[in-house]
């Protein structure tokens, strides 16, 4: 007799927040496509874009579905290991547009920072600002617990279009800033939108929004974007008056928009826009001089 045909598979998926999702499915692609679409979950709908991390096929509908429960009451750390120490078949390759892979980023100086790749040498800097609970939540990620959890983080989320923040002067790592896509938009849209994080030790200094405009320039001369977005808890002052001066166009906001996935809160998302012929109205006058430098990292 032959063997069982496996077409049913139990997985985890790595959300934007750093969190995992464990589902079950008959189509591994079509399922990622749905969750990426905003169509999967609503508890990924928050927290795109979504990464698929791990899977294990069955030959039946009962033994995909009983590992998905099993998967759901493993702790992070066992979730961790799991994922760490697995390799995917070599022919099995998920499909993504080209926003969706990603792209490894120049490096910008700017006059107090460095904008530059994440490596593994920067997690206990990472850790030591993303465990305060005043960073993560404000932007609806949990602090973290570990130096473990910073280094996955720098292995999944912080590997494509995201910059570590190095001050100058001390040469440490002291916040993140880069794009993803944005999931109210489609898909076919030349746009991505911004986020950012800084260490507290750092706040009112006029950091983030030095950051913030060289990564415009960046998505505009660099990345070719027709717009670029950002949203932000209403309740987020500090962010809302970098946004300000950056330029960006409020659009509105969101009501009940957002599910904090580590608390469960439902927050109202506020959003902002830049258009490539604003962007091009003020760079001049807002944008040239903010950054010395751009290379290859």
């Amino acid at each position: 007799m032959g063997d069982l045909i496996k077409n049913h598979f139990a997985y985890f998926l790595q959300c934007a927040d750093g969190s995992f999702y464990a589902g079950w499915t008959k189509d591994l692609k079509v399922r990622l496509k749905s969750h990426n679409n905003g169509t999967g979950s609503k508890c990924t709908r928050a927290r795109l874009p979504v990464k698929l991390v791990y899977w294990e096929a069955f030959a039946t509908k009962e033994e995909a579905m009983k590992r998905e429960a099993q998967f759901k009451r493993m702790n992070r750390s066992k979730k961790e290991c799991l994922i760490r120490n697995w390799k995917p078949p070599e022919d099995f390759e998920i499909e993504k547009n080209e926003k969706e892979k990603g792209q490894r980023m120049k490096t910008i100086e700017t006059t107090r920072l460095w904008l530059r790749q994440w490596n593994d040498d920067d997690a206990q800097d990472l850790y030591e600002y993303a465990k305060n609970p005043n960073v993560g939540p404000h932007a609806s990620w949990k602090p973290h617990e570990s130096i473990e959890e910073s280094l996955e983080i720098i292995h999944t989320i912080f590997q494509e279009n995201t910059w570590a923040m190095v001050e100058k002067k001390s040469g440490k790592v002291i916040g993140s800033i880069g794009f993803l896509l944005d999931k109210k938009r489609d898909e076919g849209l030349n746009v991505l939108e911004m986020g950012y994080s800084l260490s507290e030790d750092y706040w009112k200094k006029g950091l983030t929004t030095e950051a913030a405009f060289a990564a415009i320039g960046y998505a505009f001369e660099e990345m070719k974007l027709d717009m670029l977005t950002i949203s932000r808890d209403p309740n987020n002052h500090r962010s809302g008056r970098v946004i300000e001066k950056c330029g960006f166009t409020y659009e509105g906001t969101l009501r009940e928009a957002n599910m904090v996935e580590f608390n469960r809160e439902i927050r109202d998302v506020a959003c902002y826009s830049m258009t490539k012929e604003e962007y091009e109205s003020v760079k001049d006058i807002k944008f040239s001089s903010v950054y010395t430098t751009v290379t290859e990292s």
